[in-house]
C-alpha cells in the first residue's frame, strides 16, 4: 500500500474509517499512559475536565 494512498482528516469520526489510523491510536494510547502523559480518572462533579486535540497528518521523508 502506497504511504499517499492513506487518508487525512479533520475529524476523528472520518480518521477511524480508516483501519491504518486505528491501528495507530491504539499504539499511541497506551504510550501516552506508559509515559504518564495522562490518566484516565473519574471527575468529581465540581471539577471541569482538560480538553485535548489529536491531530492525524502523515509524516513523510522527503528528500529534495
Amino acid at each position: 500500500m502506497s504511504l499517499y494512498s492513506h487518508v487525512e482528516s479533520n475529524t476523528y469520526f472520518e480518521v477511524v474509517k480508516h483501519e491504518y489510523w486505528r491501528k495507530a491510536i491504539q499504539c499511541e494510547i497506551p504510550a501516552l499512559e506508559s509515559n504518564q502523559t495522562w490518566a484516565t480518572t473519574l471527575l468529581p462533579k465540581d471539577i471541569n475536565d482538560i480538553g485535548c486535540k489529536w491531530v492525524f497528518k502523515m509524516h513523510t521523508n522527503r528528500r529534495h
